[in-house]
């Protein structure tokens, strides 16, 4: 699929991801956030101020094992008319 049809689930999950590792960084102050995440003060300090635009799904989620925040997600298929529509079209082409 596009990535433009995925970007608003992938931004969505990276937003509640990093707001629950934001829960949690709280609790500590940045010295300790740099033994735990193993990053230096000026990488601590970006997390802590919401500049995770360069930070991947993969990173968050490295951030959240070190802290032990255990991530869990449901996945449904909520969108199920987009996914006949690119079959029919598909079909349509055959």
């Amino acid at each position: 699929p596009p990535r433009s049809t995925l970007f608003p689930y992938t931004t969505l999950f990276r937003s509640e991801l990093y707001q629950a590792i934001l829960k949690y960084a709280r609790k500590y102050s940045q010295k300790e956030l740099q033994v735990i995440l193993g990053e230096p003060q000026p990488r601590v300090s970006e997390l802590l101020n919401g500049k995770i635009a360069n930070k991947s799904v993969d990173k968050l989620l490295y951030y959240a094992g070190r802290m032990g925040i255990e991530a869990k997600t449901k996945f449904a298929q909520t969108n199920k008319q987009m996914v006949d529509r690119e079959l029919a079209m598909a079909e349509s082409t055959l």
